[in-house]
């Protein structure tokens, strides 16, 4: 029995020394065994490392082969399968961290009513992960749920409210886990514990020899191992990466702070336990370059925070700093570098040579694929990768949600987006492509109409249906296509679900279940279609994704299995709770990651173990928010738990040290990192990124560069168009794509600045054209002379669109001037956003509209005059009209919630309101409804009134279409007139500007079709235009105190109030300054005032006030109507010209065209490019529109152009 330490600093070889030892130990002892212990991390590459250099201090005969049957390199718990493998304990099964979690889940729930912190936290997410980690804490620590209850009571009274009651707890729920395992199961925190017990009944170790290598520190439950193996076996060798042996505690802070106390730990047991002691071995052979030997005495003199004298390398290429912009330009830099070094010095590196670390991996994790991708080396990510994502995880989470949740939406699509389900069509399952189509054609129809519920297990067929603006709304063959299609997905749902979720309900017990749910995977092609994915992805070279496949189907059998054991015939079974165990099994789950070649760059964090033999190592990301590193508590108990515990525990019990502590032992963590390889070390940091600006280099960084001088070399995103010398391209060139992607860069650049390519970027060119990026090359570099310009469309694609015959409505030639790109896109190309099941604005505006005409349409059919209607009665007939609005498919929202339903009412409120409104306006004004919903043109399957229709350039024709909300009219002598009413949503004035350039056109096509044919509304009078108003639907409110001017109106005065709110409805828009018309239209102000109900206003004289901005005459309102089709016909030649420009417009009070489209991603208008410009339009007063489109001063204007 011995116990012997190698010390020492990172820069010498440590396994050196252990390899002399250990074959003077062979000479001497020829038969015995040889262990050597290394943290299962690395147990791989140690074996082979070990294994090697015996191989060279053994073997000098040069074979490449070499064996050495007494040598074992194991980890803690691979040296117990050694031992224990044919023992009765070891052949228990063994439960993963997910049947952890499922046991931890089941005690939880059935122990509810006992537990006091723990008792509301058992569906949050990651709470049951970190009670798993938490219990593995307490073993590895020797701390029993006894011990627990012991502290518990022995608390102060202050105590007892937090941390006793986590205590009280953890014991139940502990006391239970370890309870059901003891004797049953193991897990891998039990092992170390039997494997000690095992060895210290034997004589297994007696001629043993123990080599512990690559551990700073062990844990309470491998302390007592290692003491079990300094009592048994023939010697314990134990390396320690520390300066020399401490002869005290080391102060907290100190670079060598964990290994001094390992050290000094180990000496104590060994006295305790009569082990003889050797003298300390230090290793002596340098197994660095100079440059990371003198680093490593830097280090170990300057922590803590010390001031050395300022040091010059002979050499700096083996200790280099970079910065780059942002960490993808970073990353590019590294991966750049590494392949050089390979290409350059094949017979030196290879890239298992180089290791890539940096202190979280988290913000690279986006990165590190395409990077290293696109330079074409092989790397092995050495990250945790989670499994919770796979789609087979996402189809069993969304599985039990369809069944919890009752077929929402949301969990509906969740499931059949993992394409793990898919229908079957002649008995063969639908190919990919044709599910995907008919799956996206499903989830706008679902979006559209709100299905939820029983609606999608219905045997009837989903009927589809469109309500959009086209010429004709019936089914065509695409429609019909699109409902079979939809039907497919309804009926796939309710024919393969239903059946599978009343089986569950039916079960049992949990293997019932259990069954239930692998029949289900298996006689739906999930299990089939997880090979199919394996098998593809090996075909295509893609082990790791087939892995993954492999994997995640091994886990979910593993957490059946693990399920069953554990709770398969518990009596209480519960299928939620069934369902919630097996999601809380793979929370945390996690792939297996496994090296797909030999020779790979490694990419790692500095907190991870590793070997010391990579020739070159990049640290990346070295800011300074990282290093040093914030250790965030992520456990139940928190540091002031562990503080509080720590004085309570024995001297064989510990658990880990709190973060605060941790934070302290961040330069050792860095010093290993540095030291990791022999020859060179390369640090870097990024200056910022798109949502990190302002990093900051590490302090420890800048200590080193300060020390030693060092140049921090910086990378630029982008070349330097300027730069003639070839060596300014190295940071730019790596792999083809790497450099083309430069290339285009530095191009682009050449473009802006009217610079030549330099030549040696010219050579690149050439390069690139004869390699395998050779097409891509050519289709990047054409787009250089892309232009954010739209082509004008050509005849034959003209003629496709629209044919010869434009039928088309108002709002669409607006859109025309608003911005003629988004015209082609819209009515063109009939590009629509997703419709959705929502109460937007302009359903509600439909709803108001539809509401109205069915009334209106009611009071003209039965002859009643609204004047003459008490406010109940309006009302009667509001309702009696609702309910057939109601029913309309599109409004179905309305009925779909208790929410909605409100809004609904709130909705019928507000037309009750208008109604009641619209009969007191015709109290005042001889104004009455003659017709509703007047249509000109074809709209849908309708026809009314002729279209207004326009020839074209070319013999080709243009026709307007339109739907008139109401036509209103009044008797005075042998003469009626006619007014246009619009209802709006919003607030609506006439605007003369917007008139004018084409943004507003709607009431004078309106005024223009009633024109044309007014006789079809008024056949039996001569008739005249009146106007065109536009009426808000609102259910306005008032200011009592603006009432009164200042003065607080008495509640009592009804009038007052009547005629503020009827004020507050008045019409907007444009009249005709007929004196027949102004004396009659508004009883009220016969002698003079403003009207209540029109936008007029009439001195006592009755002429018209000043402040009636929007009364024209009949000569000017005919020169509008003139000039509102000099604008359609305009437009129609311009559209059937092909001219699509992106011009959306610009006003003087800087509102766009672009505003509230959702074309903008489409048409990427960007007002910095010198192609892309606004429409710019002038301010105009309604003075000036009406003196720019008088007839005489458009001759006058069009003969100063000539």
């Amino acid at each position: 029995m011995s116990l012997n330490f190698i010390l020492g600093q990172a820069k010498f070889d440590h396994r050196q020394e252990m390899i002399e030892q250990m074959r003077a130990s062979m000479a001497e002892h020829p038969k015995d065994q040889y262990f050597v212990l290394v943290p299962n991390h690395i147990k791989f590459n140690a074996e082979v490392g070990v294994l090697n250099a015996l191989k060279e201090a053994t073997d000098k005969t040069g074979q490449s082969l070499y064996a050495n049957g007494q040598i074992q390199v194991f980890s803690f718990t691979r040296l117990a399968w050694y031992f224990m493998k044919n023992t009765p304990t070891y052949q228990l099964p063994r439960l993963s961290n997910a049947g952890l979690s499922m046991l931890i889940y089941h005690i939880i729930a059935l122990h509810q009513t006992e537990l006091t912190v723990f008792a509301g936290e058992l569906n949050q997410t990651g709470f049951i992960n970190q009670l798993v980690r938490q219990f593995s804490e307490l073993k590895v620590g020797q701390v029993s749920a006894a011990d627990l209850q012991h502290i518990a009571g022995s608390l102060e009274t202050s105590e007892q409210a937090d941390l006793g009651g986590k205590l009280h707890d953890l014991a139940i729920v502990y006391e239970a886990y370890t309870e059901t395992l003891s004797g049953n199961y193991v897990d891998n925190a039990d092992l170390v514990n039997q494997l000690t017990d095992y060895l210290a009944q034997g004589n297994e170790l007696k001629h043993a020899h123990i080599y512990l290598d690559g551990y700073a520190t062990f844990s309470a439950q491998e302390q007592q191992l290692v003491t079990v193996m300094m009592k048994q076996a023939a010697s314990v060798t134990v390396s320690l990466v520390m300066q020399r042996a401490p002869k005290q505690t080391p102060e907290l802070g100190d670079l060598f702070y964990e290994p001094s106390l390992t050290y000094l730990k180990l000496v104590q047991l060994a006295r305790e336990n009569q082990v003889q002691i050797k003298l300390d071995t230090t290793a002596k052979k340098l197994r660095v370059s100079t440059e990371l030997a003198k680093l490593d005495d830097y280090w170990v003199a300057s922590v803590p925070a010390k001031r050395l004298p300022v040091e010059q390398l002979s050499a700096q290429t083996n200790l280099r700093v970079f910065t780059a912009e942002t960490r993808l330009d970073e990353l590019n830099q590294v991966a750049r570098q590494i392949r050089t070094m390979v290409a350059q010095q094949p017979e030196r590196y290879h890239y298992r040579d180089f290791l890539v670390l940096s202190r979280h991996l988290a913000p690279y994790e986006n990165f590190v694929g395409p990077v290293f991708d696109q330079m074409e080396i092989p790397y092995f990510d050495d990250s945790d990768k989670p499994m919770d994502k796979h789609p087979l995880i996402e189809l069993i989470s969304a599985l039990f949600d369809v069944r919890a949740h009752y077929y929402r939406y949301q969990d509906v699509m969740r499931l059949l987006k993992t394409e793990l389900l898919i229908p079957s069509t002649s008995g063969q399952p639908m190919s990919v492509k044709d599910f995907r189509q008919a799956l996206s054609l499903t989830e706008n129809w679902v979006l559209k109409t709100g299905i939820e519920g029983s609606r999608w297990v219905e045997k009837e067929d989903w009927t589809y249906w469109r309500l959009q603006h086209v010429d004709d709304e019936t089914l065509t063959e695409a429609d019909v296509e699109v409902q079979r299609q939809i039907n497919v997905i309804h009926h796939f749902i309710g024919a393969v679900l239903p059946p599978f979720f009343k089986q569950l309900d039916k079960a049992t017990n949990g293997t019932e279940a259990a069954k239930i749910l692998y029949q289900f995977l298996a006689d739906n092609g999930v299990i089939d279609c997880l090979n199919s994915w394996r098998v593809t992805a090996t075909d295509n070279g893609d082990l790791d994704r087939a892995s993954r496949n492999e994997q995640a189907w091994n886990t979910f059998t593993g957490i059946l299995d693990e399920y069953v054991s554990l709770l398969g015939e518990a009596a209480d079974f519960d299928i939620d709770e069934f369902a919630a165990l097996l999601l809380n099994g793979f929370e945390g789950t996690n792939y297996t990651q496994i090296p797909a070649t030999l020779d790979q760059v490694t990419i790692s964090e500095t907190g991870i173990v590793q070997l010391n033999d990579y020739q070159v190592v990049f640290l990346i990301g070295a800011t300074d928010d990282v290093m040093p590193d914030q250790v965030a508590e992520s456990s139940i108990l928190t540091d002031g738990d562990r503080d509080r515990l720590a004085p309570k525990l024995a001297d064989n019990q510990f658990l880990t040290l709190s973060a605060g502590t941790r934070m302290t032992f961040d330069p050792y963590i860095n010093y290993m990192g540095f030291l990791t390889g022999c020859q060179q070390l390369i640090l870097s940091y990024p200056q910022g990124g798109t949502d990190e600006n302002g990093l900051q280099p590490s302090r420890y960084v800048t200590s080193i560069v300060n020390h030693f001088q060092l140049p921090v070399v910086t990378y630029t995103a982008t070349p330097n168009v300027a730069t003639q010398q070839a060596s300014a391209l190295q940071p730019f060139i790596g792999s083809p794509r790497f450099a083309l992607t430069n290339l285009i860069k530095v191009s682009y650049q050449a473009k802006e600045t009217q610079l030549p390519l330099p030549k040696p970027w010219v050579f690149v060119y050439r390069w690139l054209r004869l390699s395998s990026v050779k097409t891509l090359t050519d289709q990047l570099l054409a787009g250089i002379d892309y232009r954010n310009t739209p082509q004008p469309l050509r005849p034959d694609i003209v003629q496709g669109l629209y044919g010869d015959q434009l039928n088309t409505s108002i709002s669409q030639l607006e859109t025309f001037y608003r911005n003629q790109y988004e015209y082609f896109l819209k009515f063109g190309l009939r590009l629509n956003e997703r419709d959705e099941f929502e109460l937007s604005a302009a359903s509600t505006g439909e709803y108001f509209h539809m509401a109205l005409d069915q009334l209106m349409k009611l009071v003209v059919s039965r002859q009643l005059d609204l004047s003459q209607l008490s406010e109940s009665a309006i009302n009667d007939l509001v309702s009696e009209v609702m309910p057939s609005v109601n029913d309309q498919p599109q409004f179905a929202i309305l009925n779909s919630s208790h929410r909605m339903g409100y809004i609904r009412n709130q909705l019928i409120e507000t037309i009750k309101r208008m109604a009641t409104i619209i009969g007191q306006q015709q109290q005042i004004t001889p104004m009455r409804t003659l017709a509703t919903e007047v249509l000109f043109g074809h709209v849908g399957a309708d026809s009314g009134m002729p279209a207004l229709s326009f020839k074209l350039h070319g013999d080709r024709h243009i026709n307007v279409r339109g739907k008139i909300d109401r036509v209103d009219g009044m008797n005075v002598g042998s003469k009626e007139y006619l007014s246009v009413v619009d209802y709006k949503s919003g607030r609506r004035t006439f605007d003369f500007e917007q008139a004018y350039y084409g943004l507003s056109m709607q009431m004078l096509t309106y005024l223009d079709a009633l024109r044309q044919d007014a006789d079809s509304v008024s056949p039996s009078q001569l008739n005249s235009l009146a106007g065109a108003l536009y009426l808000h639907i609102q259910s306005a409110g008032i200011s009592l105190n603006k009432l009164g001017k200042g003065k607080r109106l008495d509640l009592n005065d009804l009038a007052s109030i009547s005629d503020a709110l009827l004020s507050a409805h008045k019409y907007q828009g444009v009249l005709v300054a007929d004196p027949v018309i102004l004396t009659n239209l508004d009883q009220d102000i016969a002698d003079g005032g403003h009207s209540k109900v029109y936008p007029l206003a009439l001195k006592k004289d009755k002429t018209l006030s000043a402040t009636a901005k929007t009364v024209i005459t009949a000569e000017q309102l005919n020169d509008l109507l003139s000039y509102e089709e000099q604008l359609i016909v305009n437009a129609g030649n311009q559209i059937f010209a092909g001219s699509d420009k992106l011009n959306p417009f610009q006003n003087a009070r800087k509102q766009t065209g672009l505003q509230y489209s959702p074309y903008t991603a489409v048409m990427r208008f960007d007002a910095m490019l010198p192609e892309n410009r606004y429409h710019v339009l002038d301010k105009l007063t309604p003075a000036d529109v009406l003196h720019r489109i008088d007839p005489k001063q458009q001759e006058a204007d069009k003969d100063g152009n000539n």
